[in-house]
């Protein structure tokens, strides 16, 4: 059965429309903002009871800004006496991602800071022991916690 090419060029169009406007929704919906001077300052909490607590705490100071971040590893502690802790202190200039550096000028890891209409989120990477990712966030869900 043969059927119209209105009918055809029609539906290819509306295709194509269709398609088009999933595209520009699903990137709508998954923008990020641009974070600013007045979004980091504060403190970022993140972590969970499997992987431990994470708190970074962010300042303005002189031409830069203060950083400082501490991890508590849950997984290796068998009580909260024998809970073991690491903390990063450092600088850091530029937004929205930078170096930090220890007071010493050395490169302790990485900042970079997204945001999104609900929160913002800090993650930190470590290039000294124990190095990895460490994410928290400011605002939303985790205000409610402060």
């Amino acid at each position: 059965m043969k059927t119209n090419p209105l009918v055809e060029s029609i539906k290819k169009k509306a295709f194509y429309f269709m398609l088009c406007v999933a595209m520009i929704a699903g990137l709508a919906s998954c923008s990020s903002e641009e974070v600013t001077e007045d979004d980091i300052a504060g403190e970022y909490i993140g972590g969970s009871e499997e992987t431990g607590d994470i708190l970074i705490r962010i300042s303005k100071s002189g031409s830069g800004y203060s950083f400082y971040c501490r991890y508590e590893d849950w997984g290796a502690a068998n009580s909260r006496l024998n809970l073991q802790s690491v903390e990063w202190n450092g600088t850091f200039t530029n937004i929205p991602s930078d170096v930090v550096k220890n007071s010493k000028g050395e490169e302790i890891g990485k900042i970079e800071f997204t945001k999104t209409s609900d929160y913002v989120k800090a993650e930190f990477t470590s290039y000294t022991d124990p190095e990895g990712k460490y994410s928290a966030k400011k605002g939303g869900e985790m205000a409610d916690l402060l």
